[in-house]
C-alpha cells in the first residue's frame, strides 16, 4: 500500500498516464511516503496483528509505536495474559489514540516483559495525509518536466504530455527526481498533528 496513488496524482495534475503503473511515479510516491513517515515518526498505514515488546514504564500509561490503535488482540506481562477488563485502549478517532492505560496497576515487569499484539494504523489513510503525499509527488514530477524542457535534467530522455501522457527516464533519473522531493512548510503544518513525541 501507499499513502497516495498514481490515480490521485493524475486527478491532481489533470493528466492520464499511458502506463497504469508509471515507474517514475511509483518511485516518487515511495519517496514521498518515506518523507512523511520519517517526519511523523511512524507508518500510519493499517496493519493487523503487530507484535511489540516493551520494557516496564512504571506508570499506568503505555504508548504503542504504531498509532492509532484499531484493536487489541492480546497483552501479556511476563507471559501472563492481561484480562481485557483491566486496561483501556484509546482507539482510532480518539484524542489519545495509541495509548493503553492499565486500570489495575503500573506497567511493571521483567525487562522486555510486556508483549502487546494489536491492529495498528488508520483503516483508511486520512485525506490530509494523502493530499500531502500527492502534493509532494506532484511538485517533484512537475519540476522534472520543467527542467527537462530547459534541458537541465540529464535523467529525462523524453516527455509527452499530449493526449496519453508518458515520460521516459534514463538510469540517472532516480537521483535527479528524488532530489526534488521535499516537505514544504504547508505539508509540515498539516502533518504536525500526526506527530507523536513519544514514538521511539
Amino acid at each position: 500500500m501507499a499513502l497516495s496513488t498514481q490515480a490521485d496524482l493524475e486527478k491532481f495534475l489533470q493528466i492520464d498516464f499511458t502506463n497504469p503503473a508509471e515507474p517514475i511515479v511509483v518511485y516518487l510516491i515511495e519517496g514521498a511516503d518515506a518523507l512523511i513517515k520519517s517526519y511523523i515518526g511512524y507508518n500510519p498505514e493499517g496493519e493487523d496483528a503487530i507484535t511489540e515488546i516493551y520494557d516496564p514504564t512504571f506508570t499506568f500509561d503505555l504508548w504503542v509505536r504504531r498509532p492509532p490503535i484499531r484493536g487489541i488482540d492480546s497483552i501479556e506481562i511476563d507471559g501472563v495474559a492481561l484480562d481485557p477488563g483491566s486496561f483501556t485502549a484509546y482507539l482510532e478517532g480518539e484524542s489519545k489514540a495509541g495509548l493503553i492505560r492499565n486500570l489495575d496497576r503500573r506497567w511493571s515487569s521483567e525487562p522486555r516483559g510486556i508483549e502487546v499484539v494489536y491492529d495498528a494504523g488508520f483503516a483508511v489513510v486520512p485525506a490530509d495525509i494523502r493530499d500531502a503525499s500527492v502534493r509532494i509527488v506532484a511538485r517533484a514530477f512537475q519540476k522534472g518536466v520543467e527542467f527537462s524542457a530547459e534541458g537541465s535534467v540529464p535523467g529525462i530522455r523524453s516527455i509527452s504530455l499530449a493526449g496519453s501522457d508518458s515520460i521516459t527516464w534514463s538510469e540517472s533519473a532516480d537521483d535527479a527526481s528524488l532530489g526534488a522531493l521535499e516537505l514544504q512548510f504547508s505539508e509540515r503544518r498539516t502533518l504536525s498533528s500526526y506527530k507523536r513525541a513519544w514514538i521511539a
